[in-house]
């Protein structure tokens, strides 16, 4: 995986990050679309010398074969097995020496694929991981579905984290020290309206006027940002034509149920 270009703050995040490390604990991440959960968990691999892999969609054998190919390097047992079962993959990982770090990326393509993967994952974590002095961490971007893993009672892995890091939006200051405007210009607030704290799109916001901007970011036919709530409501399992008409009304100015 490429680095991800910029990276702004997140500096308690990596601090939280860090004090889990060698205690052989659990944790997970979560945050809006876009906010920078795939490059803080980046990011604390790299610094801290952690093992990282981006989960793909499809079956399980398809997720297990891209797995093993991708870590085989760093973890050399997979270069003369791969696994065919999660309950396998658990196993041999025991096996190995790991990194003080380890990052699943997109945990509910695997969860969906194989809906007993938490319960092998409770397994692992309460049976292996402490003495296995490394630390996990998961993420994705459904959360709705890492929520009803990791909140709801009856899930395996209820109470196992040791560690939620919720991501939330960067602030106006940070804004301005990343893309260089002047806090106390007007306008520069302005253009933070139209990103927000989303680090992601202020990597789209082009140069140019505050119209040329809102233009290229939701107006123009190939607008680079039209097409995020259709994205973000996917993500979250959410079908149907009646919340993206929703969510269109509230962005034209509705502010009353009877609207």
């Amino acid at each position: 995986m490429s680095v991800l270009g910029p990276f702004w703050n997140r500096e308690e995040e990596l601090s939280r990050i860090r004090a889990l490390l060698g205690k052989g604990g659990f944790g997970y991440v979560t945050g809006r679309r876009r906010i920078g959960k795939t490059a803080t968990l980046y990011k604390a691999c790299k610094d801290f010398g952690g093992l990282y892999h981006q989960a793909v969609e499809g079956a399980p054998e398809q997720q297990l074969l891209h797995l093993a190919e991708e870590t085989r390097e760093a973890l050399p047992i997979f270069r003369d097995f791969t696994p065919r079962t999660w309950t396998e993959f658990f196993r041999l990982l025991s096996r190995e020496t790991l990194p003080p770090l380890l990052v699943f990326d997109e945990f509910p393509y695997w969860v969906q694929g194989d809906p007993a993967l938490p319960s092998i994952f409770q397994k692992w974590v309460d049976h292996d991981l402490g003495r296995l002095k490394t630390s996990v961490f998961v993420s994705g971007s459904s959360q709705t579905m890492l929520n009803s893993q990791f909140l709801q009672r009856g899930s395996p892995l209820y109470g196992r984290a040791l560690l939620h890091l919720n991501l939330e939006p960067l602030n106006y200051s940070w804004f301005c020290r990343a893309l260089n405007y002047d806090q106390e210009d007007p306008r520069s607030f302005v253009r933070f309206a139209l990103v927000g704290g989303v680090p992601h799109y202020w990597k789209l916001l082009p140069k140019g006027s505050l119209t040329q901007q809102a233009e290229a970011l939701y107006f123009q036919p190939t607008a680079l940002l039209a097409e995020e709530p259709s994205y973000w409501l996917r993500d979250e399992g959410i079908t149907g034509t009646l919340p993206k008409a929703l969510l269109d009304f509230i962005g034209r100015g509705v502010t009353k149920p009877s609207e």
